[in-house]
């Protein structure tokens, strides 16, 4: 007869063994099926250290959990006994029932090393491998955690246990990834990854990430990255947004390098590289790509001079009635669109970007804008000059569903208005601003007296002006230099100039130093007057004082000297400004050339030439010689082009870091003059010259040339 206690055993053995096969059947099974729903080639296996193997004690505990140390695993029976049967019906469930998701769940997750199998295989390991995650959470720059990590992985691969786990793999790529040199970092992660890749350990995301963030430091180093990238998505990984976009921030980070304020025509060929290898990133990316790798995208062509493509992209992935169906379209935040409206405002006009506000906000609804993200629509408007979309956008901004306006948003509308010289319109949404409450600063002082500048209305300015005054607005150099400006179209009126002095006088008593903008201002109002003495006599006080002043200040006396036929007082000036310590330049020159030349004085314009090469050795620039040869063309005053041309250009040839004053222009230039004295085989020659100086025929040059062959021969054949 059975008794109660054998018919216990038979029933506990005979659960332990469907149990743990089950286990090892929905392990392989799932790990299998999860590899090729992860796009994993179909000749690519698990690797053994993998699966579930039943014969295997360690992997069995692993996946079991964490067992105590009364635990007894028989590797001939398998069976389990004392309390640790509940730990295990704990962990795996029925396997009939709902538990059998959790033990498939427990069971592909024996790779990853998550939760304590982990921690056996370090225990197991023994060779140092538990500190990487300590080492992982290093900082960047950290050389000793990179040294450390890639000394613990050589160490655990030449064990007898070389065993390592997704986690352990990634922690050490993320270690070795923090050492301060690129190369040094991209030289250990790829130790690091190719031994991954040799254990057949199957990398996730955040292995990619992790490599990413190790082997990509510059642009440079994109394309070499995606390569390993692609490497790790066919061992089982899964590419995603995030990883997209380390190496999208990468890029960026470099774009704003080169497009910082010293930026120069050198870096060009480094942004446009780096525009290649942006949009190399977003086709690689395909199907992978969100809002913030989108965002990302444009904002790392923008700032590298592409913004139309920026905008094609945006266009292509953004709209629901998009041409290219075969892209999937991203669903746009307040932040893509914005980054999209900048873009657009660079290369189209204020009516296109308010056009992509308004259809991201009705094709993506819930869609949110807060005050600084419609600011950028109003600074699109204050620098296109828009009016009418400006005040549209403010209105819509006063109503009570809308993001409230404030100084920045009154600010960008005062400004378009500056820009067409908009005072009413100005002045009216001012005091709406004000009566709504926005504060205003300096900027806004100064934008609105921008306004009554080019409008010339120096009454409103002076109200604006002593509004701030009594609400305690700091102002600024800026803040005179444009209440000045006001005066420029009375200041010939009596008693004008003497309230402009009084305003300079009001600088001093505010503690306000006066600066190169001021003086240039006040400058400007002397010679709208006509007091050239006066505007003589503040440069010299400037110059005392200390005021940095520019030949910008000297430029805008001699200029107007010259063009009131005042030959000798341009000159004195000039000269004056010489005894003060201002170096004359080639751009006060070409002033008092394109001045003459404006009044038809060809012989003025060649005096002031003369002076500039004789007097003051003023290099031969491009443009000094364009403007004069243009003078010259207009008299027929050919041979004093081709003697320039001879001794001040082609003697150029040949001097090292000398540039040829010449280009198409000042060939077009010459051929008129000799079109116009009959010279016309003068003229063939003159543009063979020009092919051998600028590389290249002027067509221009040739139009004339070709113009005037027509003129002689329709005059030949009328005298017969």
């Amino acid at each position: 007869m059975t008794t109660h206690r054998d018919a216990r055993a038979r029933f506990n053995h005979d659960r332990s063994v469907v149990m743990r096969t089950a286990v090892a059947k929905v392990s392989v099974t799932a790990t299998g099926a999860n590899a090729r729903a992860r796009g994993r080639p179909r000749g690519f296996e698990p690797s053994p250290r993998s699966r579930v193997v039943v014969g295997d004690r360690r992997r069995f505990v692993a996946v079991v959990g964490a067992w105590s140390p009364r635990s007894v695993v028989s590797e001939s029976s398998r069976t389990t006994t004392g309390g640790d049967g509940r730990r295990m019906r704990g962990v795996i469930g029925d396997v009939g029932g709902g538990g059998g998701a959790r033990a498939m769940a427990r069971a592909m997750r024996v790779g990853d090393g998550s939760g304590d199998d982990g921690k056996e295989i370090r225990r197991a390991g023994g060779s140092g491998r538990g500190k990487l995650y300590k080492l992982s959470r290093s900082s960047f720059g950290d050389d000793s955690a990179a040294d450390a990590a890639i000394a613990v992985v050589r160490k655990v691969l030449g064990s007898e246990s070389p065993e390592m786990t997704t986690k352990e793999w990634n922690f050490a790529l993320r270690a070795v990834g923090y050492a301060s040199d690129g190369a040094k970092a991209a030289a250990l992660c790829a130790e690091v990854w190719n031994a991954m890749l040799t254990s057949m350990t199957r990398p996730d995301s955040m292995t990619l990430s992790a490599l990413a963030r190790g082997m990509c430091r510059h642009h440079e180093d994109v394309q070499h990255t995606l390569k390993e990238l692609r490497r790790g998505v066919e061992a089982g990984a899964e590419m995603d947004d995030y990883v997209l976009n380390i190496l999208l921030s990468v890029c960026s980070r470099d774009a704003k390098r080169f497009s910082g304020r010293d930026a120069n025509e050198r870096d060009r060929p480094q942004m446009e590289a780096i525009a290649r290898v942006l949009e190399e990133i977003w086709n690689a990316g395909e199907g992978y790509h969100n809002e913030y790798t989108l965002t990302s995208t444009m904002r790392g062509l923008n700032a590298c001079g592409r913004a139309d493509k920026a905008l094609e992209i945006f266009t292509e992935v953004a709209w629901q009635d998009r041409t290219d169906k075969t892209r999937r379209r991203v669903h746009l935040d307040s932040k893509a669109v914005v980054v999209a409206m900048e873009c657009c405002a660079r290369v189209r006009s204020a009516k296109q970007v308010y056009k992509i506000y308004r259809r991201a906000e009705a094709e993506n609804k819930g869609l949110k804008f807060d005050t600084r993200d419609i600011n950028v629509l109003l600074s699109a408007c204050g620098r296109k000059g828009n009016v009418a979309i400006a005040t549209e956008v403010f209105d819509m901004m006063l109503q009570t569903n809308s993001p409230p306006p404030d100084k920045a948003s009154l600010t960008a509308l005062i400004l378009a208005c500056a820009k067409v010289g908009d005072s009413e319109t100005a002045m009216k949404y001012f005091n709406i601003g004000r009566q709504v409450g926005v504060e205003f600063d300096t900027v806004t002082v100064n934008s609105l007296l921008k306004v009554c500048s080019k409008a010339s209305k120096p009454d409103e300015a002076l109200e604006i002006f002593m509004d701030a005054i009594e609400q305690q607005i700091p102002l600024d150099s800026l803040t005179f230099a444009f209440l000045l400006g006001s005066f420029n179209e009375i200041a010939s009126q009596p008693g004008q100039l003497r309230q402009a002095l009084d305003i300079m006088n009001m600088s001093e008593f505010l503690n306000i130093e006066p600066t190169t903008a001021t003086l240039n201002a006040l400058l400007r109002v002397c010679v709208a007057a006509g007091d050239f003495s006066r505007g003589r006599e503040e440069l010299q006080r400037a110059v005392e004082r200390g005021v940095p002043v520019t030949p910008t200040s000297v430029a805008i006396l001699a200029e107007s000297l010259a063009s009131n036929e005042d030959t000798d007082g341009a000159l004195g000036t000039i000269r004056f400004a010489a005894k003060l310590g201002i170096e004359p330049t080639a751009g006060i020159f070409i002033q008092c050339v394109s001045a003459c030349k404006a009044r038809g004085d060809a012989t003025t314009a060649l005096t002031f030439y003369n002076v500039a090469r004789n007097e003051f050795h003023i290099a031969p620039v491009t443009r000094l010689v364009n403007e004069l040869f243009d003078a010259l063309s207009r008299r027929g005053m050919w041979q004093d082009a081709l003697r320039i041309l001879s001794d001040d250009v082609l003697s150029s040839i040949g001097q090292t870091n000398a540039e040829i004053a010449c280009d198409d222009m000042t060939i077009a230039h010459l051929i008129r003059a000799l079109a116009s004295a009959g010279e016309l085989e003068q003229g063939a020659a003159a543009l063979e010259l020009g092919k051998f100086l600028t590389g290249k025929e002027s067509k221009l040059a040739r139009e004339r040339l070709q113009s005037a062959i027509r003129r002689e021969q329709d005059k030949t054949k009328s005298n017969q």
